[in-house]
């Protein structure tokens, strides 16, 4: 998820509980934002860097938006769109 601007790469609202695992999020005018008092597990993603620059998540780190662990450096198994572009 990368060069996403105006919300960012990942808006959480209402009641969503979303996980949000092994990603290489970055790039982005915010990474996350939530935007109510819901759980986000955000775990075991590359933010761009290590550790994540903490200004582009929105929401509260301790209570509802859980980064720790992060990754050190970028997942190669997420999807990118590199494979699907090279089949074709």
């Amino acid at each position: 998820m990368t060069r996403n601007h105006g919300e960012g790469a990942i808006t959480c609202v209402g009641n969503s509980r979303p996980k949000i695992n092994y990603n290489n999020i970055y790039e982005n005018d915010f990474a996350i934002q939530a935007r109510s008092t819901i759980y986000i597990d955000a775990r075991n993603n590359w933010w761009g860097k290590s550790p994540p620059d903490e200004s582009m998540i929105i929401g509260d780190l301790e209570t509802n938006v859980n980064i720790k662990p992060w990754l050190e450096a970028r997942e190669e198994r997420a999807y990118s769109g590199k494979q699907e572009k090279a089949e074709k």
